[in-house]
């Protein structure tokens, strides 16, 4: 990545601005892992001529709350493996 950019040579690349701009690239690559990339695909997909996708959001509290019900009806039941349940 930083390779393609035209370097002039009047200031000498040292020791410390390599090693800083590898720890630099890595926290872009890690950060960029993290990124939820749903809206980029979303602008890609649509751009190329599909309809939009209508996703049905869930926060982890609302998450919660519908496992908790699930499991206090008896509609859901939870085996331990462990113990052989």
């Amino acid at each position: 990545m930083y390779n393609t950019i035209p370097k002039s040579g009047l200031i000498q690349e040292g020791f410390g601005e390599r090693w800083f701009r590898e720890m630099l690239l890595q926290q872009y690559a890690l950060k960029a892992a993290r990124t939820d990339l749903r809206s980029i695909s979303d602008m890609i997909y649509k751009s190329l001529g599909g309809k939009k996708i209508q996703k049905q959001q869930f926060d982890r509290s609302e998450s919660l709350k519908i496992l908790n019900s699930l499991l206090s009806s008896g509609k859901l039941v939870l085996k331990d493996d462990k113990h052989g349940q």
